[in-house]
C-alpha cells in the first residue's frame, strides 16, 4: 500500500512499500507547481546563407527571426519537455554547397561539407552501378569507423533490386564484399552490412598501395566510385 504524507504546507511525499520496491525514494510533489524551476533550451542558428523556414519534428518550439541569416530557436516549454534528442529541420532560401569549420573541445580544427543532392545532376530513373569504398586504415579507429559503417548502411537502404552495387574495404590490401557487382536485393544489402561489421579499422604499414590496386576489382562493368 503506497502511503502519502504531507511533509509541509501544500507539499507531500509518497512512500512505497519497501518489500515490494525497497529503498526507492520518489521525489516531492507540490500542489501548486507554478513556481518550480522549468526546463528548456534556447539555441542560436547563424548561417552563411538567408534562412527560409525552420522547424522540428521532435519538440514544440518558439522561433525568434532576427534578420534573414539568424535565428534564436528556444523550447514551448508549457507544451514539452527536452527529455530526448532534439531535430531541427532548416530550409535556406537557396540550394547551394556549405562548408562548415570550428575547433572541438580539444582544439583540433574540424569540418563538415553540406552537398544538396541536386549538385550531382538531374535525378534518372536508370539502374544505378556503384561501388562504395571503406577506408579501414588506423587512422579511422573508434567513432570515424563507426560512423563511415552507418553511412554506407543508409546508402545501401536507398538501393533497388535493378540496383547493381559493390562494397570495397581497403588498407594495405583491398577486400571486396563480391568479385563484382550484384543486385541491389534484401537479401545481398543485409549480407553486405554483415560484411561491413567484420571490417574494423586496423595498423597497416601502408594504406596507398591498398587503394592502387582498386581499379583492378572490376573491368567488366562501368561503375562509379
Amino acid at each position: 500500500m503506497r502511503k502519502t504524507a504531507l511533509t509541509a504546507p501544500g507539499e507531500g511525499e509518497m512512500e512505497l512499500p519497501a518489500d515490494e520496491f525497497g529503498d526507492m525514494i520518489l521525489p516531492r510533489f507540490r500542489e501548486d507547481a507554478s513556481a518550480l524551476h522549468q526546463i528548456g533550451f534556447e539555441l542560436t542558428i547563424v548561417s552563411l546563407m538567408a534562412l527560409d523556414e525552420i522547424g522540428s519534428p521532435s519538440h514544440a518550439v518558439r522561433l525568434r527571426q532576427s534578420g534573414s541569416r539568424s535565428a534564436n530557436v528556444s523550447l514551448a516549454i508549457e507544451k514539452d519537455v527536452p527529455n530526448r534528442d532534439l531535430v531541427l529541420d532548416v530550409r535556406f532560401q537557396s540550394v547551394e554547397t556549405q562548408v562548415l569549420s570550428g575547433r572541438d573541445k580539444s582544439g583540433k580544427g574540424r569540418f563538415a561539407a553540406i552537398v544538396p543532392s541536386s549538385s550531382f545532376g538531374v535525378t534518372t530513373k536508370a539502374p544505378r552501378r556503384v561501388v562504395i569504398l571503406l577506408d579501414r586504415s588506423g587512422s579511422m579507429s573508434g567513432a570515424s569507423i563507426s560512423q563511415a559503417r552507418k553511412a554506407i548502411d543508409a546508402c545501401l537502404g536507398l538501393l533497388s533490386e535493378s540496383d547493381r552495387f559493390g562494397l570495397v574495404a581497403f588498407d594495405n590490401e583491398v577486400m571486396t564484399f563480391q568479385p563484382a557487382l550484384v543486385a541491389g536485393t534484401r537479401e545481398l544489402r543485409d549480407k553486405a552490412h554483415e560484411f561491413l561489421t567484420r571490417m574494423d579499422a586496423r595498423e597497416a604499414p601502408n594504406s596507398r598501395e591498398g587503394f592502387s590496386k582498386l581499379p583492378d576489382c572490376w573491368t567488366a562493368e562501368t561503375a562509379t566510385f
